[in-house]
């Protein structure tokens, strides 16, 4: 037993010395880096895969490390492979792009040299079909061109296919134009005349659904242009057109003037379609000017007419008058004209008139001179006290001349007043005057009485601004309803009248102002709260409003409004129920709804 013992034990060292002497038979395997792999391929499998491949030249090696660069020059470790690896795929990569790469071995005492880079571009990504233009907009510029735009949603069209078509169901392409064009011009349309239009995106995989329709009608023709323009001096400041329409789709006649000699014509009127005469006034006597017209609609504008020019006649002479401003009876009135322009007539001379009411009216012929040509005539007169008016004209071959200002002579005459002449015709006294901020009857006055005036004079004529108040006076104090406000102009030696009468009913109810809204409430049968509306406009018509639902309309009337009334009744229809509207017109009473609602108060807002 011990023999077999030993043996066994001695058989055990022998082989342990054995295997550690094959250990030992080539230390250079197990001391140095393994070899550089070689002949490294890339190839792209896809647009985002590429796959390598090389071959081991080591047999000690622990596995590979593959590194990959986008220019051959800046690499990053992309992986790490087992020993006796072969290939391996790099994924996650963008299409379309050159990729390079390099793989070394390794083991415990180091890396082998890389091997030479080898490089591929990963495929270019599977074609679709693009996504379809938007936003498709029709612009008519011209009688017969139609601009397109649209919206392009795609990155991979070969460009677009535009359609169009007369009636929105028939369609023709009539255009392709490139990848990123988002325009085009449809031109030789004919005028006045609807287009439709759609527009897709295509590529070698198909096109994109169209676009919604758009739709434009391209400008009517422009018109045809007048023609036979005269021009003719009417005075010495109005010069009078004429010329002939030879259109019938023109929408305005542009008329353009220009200094006579000249072409620097300016707009000086915009006149209605079929107008053919214009008469241009305020111009400088003895002057010349040129004029031009066309037609134009939305098409655009016609070729000019023909150049007519005339020239203004030369400025007409005023004769002047003078004569003292005051005097006791007599006194002389000198007047002067140069008679220019043509003489010889026996009509030459002068025309006196004479006004006794106001410088502005009543003027009558009092005096003449005629058969005359002297430049220079005085008359005289003996007048009792009064204010006298006076102006002259002079006749010259063929026409009048303008008046002479005018002039006045106050014979034993206080100074001239002008007279303000104001009229109650309201409902009620007018118990608050003040004219040009002064007042004119104070708070313990008792005012202008319903029918009654009131005269108020000053001694200069010009703008009087008044307000009005209209209200009771019971003796010691004053109520007012409602105010009148405005200007009026007064002139020396006359009288302005001034009327004032109520407001209409459908101005009362409205404010004086464009609406008036009264609103009231209600409880139905089943005790739900409803609002209501009356509209009133001060032109007297009125809507009435159930919640926020118009649900009658109408006009007002006035039923009765007695003076000094404090209660105003009208109605809203000619078979309605009378209202009545108390002072101070705040609120009214009223049933305008079903036999389920109550009598409702309106109030006014």
């Amino acid at each position: 037993m011990r023999k077999i013992t030993f043996c066994l034990t001695v058989i055990a060292v022998l082989l342990l010395i054995s295997i550690w002497g094959c250990k030992k038979e080539d230390p250079e395997a197990q001391e140095t880096a393994p070899q550089a792999p070689s002949g490294l391929q890339a190839t792209p499998v896809s647009s985002s895969e590429i796959d390598l491949t090389w071959t081991d030249k080591s047999d000690n090696e622990n596995g590979f490390e593959i590194e990959r660069s986008a220019d051959n020059s800046v690499w990053s470790q992309i992986a790490i492979t087992s020993t006796n690896k072969t290939n391996y795929r790099s994924s996650s990569l963008t299409p379309s792009t050159p990729y390079f790469f390099r793989i070394r071995a390794f083991n415990g005492f180091g890396n082998s040299a890389y091997s030479v880079s080898a490089t591929a571009t990963t495929l270019d990504p599977p074609l679709t079909i693009p996504s379809a233009p938007t936003n498709l907009n029709a612009v008519a510029v011209s009688s017969s061109q139609i601009n397109l735009t649209w919206t392009d949603n795609s990155n991979n069209e070969t460009g677009f296919r535009i359609e169009r078509s007369p009636n929105n169901s028939t369609w023709t392409e009539i255009a392709t134009v490139n990848a990123g064009v988002t325009s085009y011009e449809n031109t030789g349309l004919t005028a006045s005349t609807p287009y439709y239009y759609r527009v897709r995106s295509y590529n070698s995989a198909g096109n994109s659904s169209f676009t919604s329709a758009a739709s434009a009608t391209t400008q009517a023709s422009p018109p045809a242009a007048p023609t036979n323009l005269t021009a003719t001096a009417a005075s010495s400041v109005q010069i009078n057109l004429a010329w002939t329409d030879n259109a019938n789709n023109e929408q305005n006649f542009i008329l353009e003037r220009a200094p006579g000699g000249t072409s620097d014509f300016a707009v000086i009127a915009t006149l209605n379609p079929n107008t053919t005469t214009y008469s241009n006034s305020g111009l400088t006597a003895s002057t010349p000017y040129n004029y031009r017209v066309k037609a134009v609609n939305a098409g655009g504008s016609s070729a000019y007419s023909n150049v007519a020019g005339a020239t203004t006649s030369p400025a007409a002479t005023i004769p002047t008058i003078s004569a003292p401003a005051t005097s006791t009876g007599t006194f002389t009135i000198t007047m002067t004209y140069p008679f220019g322009g043509y003489l010889g007539s026996s009509s030459d001379g002068y025309y006196l008139e004479e006004s006794t009411t106001s410088p502005s009216s009543g003027f009558a012929l009092v005096r003449s001179n005629t058969n005359t040509r002297v430049t220079s005539w005085s008359t005289s007169f003996t007048k009792t006290t009064g204010t006298y008016y006076y102006r002259v004209r002079c006749y010259n071959v063929n026409q009048y001349s303008p008046y002479s200002n005018v002039i006045s002579v106050a014979v034993n005459a206080t100074p001239p007043k002008a007279i303000l002449h104001i009229t109650n015709n309201t409902k009620y006294d007018m118990i608050d005057i003040r004219l040009n901020n002064v007042q004119h009857v104070t708070q313990s006055g008792t005012g202008i009485l319903i029918g009654g005036s009131y005269n108020v004079e000053f001694t200069s004529s010009g703008t009087v601004s008044y307000i009005l108040g209209v209200g009771f006076w019971n003796g010691s104090s004053r109520d007012v309803w409602f105010y009148l406000s405005g200007s009026t102009t007064v002139t020396l030696g006359s009288t302005t009248n001034l009327t004032f009468n109520n407001p209409t009913i459908g101005q009362l109810l409205s404010g004086f102002s464009t609406s008036r809204n009264w609103n009231g409430y209600y409880f139905d049968a089943g005790y739900n709260y409803h609002t209501c509306r009356f509209n009133f406009t001060n032109t007297g018509s009125w809507t009435f409003y159930d919640g926020s639902s118009q649900t009658g309309s109408g006009s007002v009337t006035l039923v009765s409004w007695p003076n000094y009334a404090t209660i105003v009744t009208f109605k809203i229809c000619s078979s309605c129920a009378n209202i009545q509207l108390a002072y101070p017109f705040g609120s009214f009473m009223y049933s305008n709804g079903p036999a389920s609602w109550p009598i409702i108060e309106y109030t006014g807002q």
